[in-house]
């Protein structure tokens, strides 16, 4: 398996982030519960999931379903 950046991302918070996906692909959670940049960046209006792209979330989830355990 092979998991890589395609660029673009804060080089801040790109440890935390690449934590949660090493814990994730083990089913493991570290003792690293908060991410400090994540308030700030939740409140950018580019982090904001307009209503069409929640449908397409939920339509993804849905077509994924059967093969992986999704959060609700």
């Amino acid at each position: 398996m092979v998991v890589c950046y395609e660029g673009g991302y804060s080089s801040a918070y790109v440890p935390f982030y690449t934590l949660r996906v090493i814990e994730a692909l083990n089913e493991l959670q570290s003792k690293v519960t908060e991410v400090p940049f994540q308030l700030g960046v939740e409140s950018l209006p580019t982090n904001v999931l307009l209503n069409h792209k929640k449908v397409m979330e939920e339509h993804v989830k849905q077509l994924h379903r059967e093969y992986w355990t999704l959060p609700s």
